[in-house]
């Protein structure tokens, strides 16, 4: 039970997408510094969101297996879903609903399990997906019994994977399709540890918007206290195709493209006893990497947000630094 409420830590680590409140009215010169770090997590938290399910599937597993379930059993699997109840702290869950929500149904091949979420899923409190997210478990099917060499690869299905976006930067909503991927493997780094390593992601926005992205050298830890899990050494590139009819943000609003990075320069410290989202310390950086980009609207290539912890319980304030200036929120 220890490691369930531990993983659950660590799953929510995969789903962070913190974001920064936009400034008031009055005008702030780290304006522009806050849009850019807000639509580079939101990139960040797509590339991850395969090594999330990833991880919501090892749980999944190491539970039925200690239930005695025929996890190599597609129907036996399915059939356990429905009543798949564990107790978590004081509370009964039902494990596939909380993990992957009513109606995910699973297929199960030769160590090969693949997620399927029904067009019709609905989440108020996770990511909506539709489609297929196929993880190659190579006959180890617990993310925590890791040893050197152990990896999983996880690609996508033929029909891709949707991302249903609604009042997002002033739209009505679209799609985001991640459609194609090189390589996508979490492995081994250290006990607790794991690399996660992401070769050309490339997804499409509704329109002419697209997105290829690279990860490399990003370690996952949990620390076993139960307080808190972290992120580390991650380092993310994106190359951003934007076409004309791009809406709301004026990153994605010109010809052009850009080419981003995200780096944590110092380790994300996350406490999910405070919120899914609560970073407690750790400094991040968003930056451009190539000069093409829209100097006029963006008068720094970089923004600097270091995260810290409040004087009260669960509580927190971050220092966003760009183009010289440096601001509290």
């Amino acid at each position: 039970m220890k490691k369930l409420v531990a993983s659950f830590a660590l799953v929510s680590v995969l789903s962070l997408a913190s974001c920064l409140k936009s400034p008031e009215t009055t005008p702030s010169p780290v304006a522009k510094g806050v849009e850019l770090y807000n639509v580079a997590m939101s990139m960040q938290h797509m590339a991850l969101d395969p090594a999330n399910v990833a991880f919501r599937l090892s749980i999944y597993l190491a539970e039925a297996k200690a239930q005695s379930i025929d996890i190599t059993s597609t129907t036996a699997l399915n059939d356990w879903g429905a009543n798949s109840t564990v107790t978590v702290g004081s509370r009964n869950i039902n494990l596939r609903n909380t993990l992957f929500s009513f109606g995910v149904t699973f297929e199960v091949a030769d160590g090969v399990y693949t997620v399927i979420y029904p067009n019709s899923y609905y989440s108020e409190s996770d990511v909506i997906r539709h489609g297929k997210i196929i993880i190659d478990t190579n006959g180890k099917t617990n993310l925590y019994e890791f040893e050197s060499g152990d990896e999983w690869e996880i690609s996508l299905g033929a029909d891709e994977v949707a991302y249903p976006v609604s009042n997002s930067y002033g739209s009505a909503g679209y799609d985001i399709y991640v459609r194609t991927v090189s390589s996508y493997t979490i492995s081994y780094a250290d006990d607790e540890l794991w690399w996660i390593d992401v070769v050309d992601l490339k997804s499409h926005l509704e329109g002419d918007q697209e997105v290829l992205w690279s990860a490399n050298e990003r370690v996952l830890s949990y620390n076993w206290d139960g307080k808190y899990a972290s992120l580390v050494n991650a380092s993310t590139y994106f190359s951003v195709w934007s076409g004309s009819t791009g809406e709301g943000n004026s990153v994605f609003n010109t010809d052009a493209v850009y080419a981003m990075r995200y780096i944590v320069d110092s380790d994300i410290t996350f406490r999910p006893a405070c919120s899914w989202t609560f970073f407690e310390s750790g400094t991040e950086t968003v930056e451009f990497t190539a000069l093409n980009y829209d100097k006029t609207n963006y008068p720094g290539r970089y923004v600097t947000v270091d995260w810290y912890k409040g004087t009260t319980a669960c509580t927190k304030y971050a220092d966003v630094t760009y183009n010289g200036f440096v601001e509290r929120r």
